[in-house]
């Protein structure tokens, strides 16, 4: 299964944002800040772990991503070398921001 890490601009997050990507969806959105604010400075990003795609669904989203263009899509990896959310968000100088 292929998983992947899509965020988007917290000013692009509307309910139906991903569209039939959507059940894809593990877990709570995630609140994704730049490493460099601090706690207090907020959220500049939801984050969504998309978990148990297949080829046809992960073809789908990288249309999905070609044709809203304010989102990114992060690898988290494989079963033999899986990459966290942590690791994911931080090859692009984000985390995930506690406070928020």
């Amino acid at each position: 299964m292929i998983r992947k890490l899509v965020i988007v601009r917290k000013k692009h997050v509307r309910p139906d944002v991903l569209g039939e990507l959507a059940t894809f969806v593990a877990g709570e959105p995630l609140k994704v800040s730049p490493v460099a604010w601090g706690d207090e400075a907020g959220l500049s990003h939801w984050g969504y772990v998309l978990d148990g795609m297949k080829l046809a669904d992960w073809q789908a989203l990288q249309a999905w991503d070609a044709k809203v263009g304010f989102a990114t899509v992060l690898s988290l990896g494989d079963s033999k070398h899986p990459v966290t959310v942590e690791e994911a968000l931080a090859s692009v100088g984000l985390c995930v921001n506690q406070s928020a």
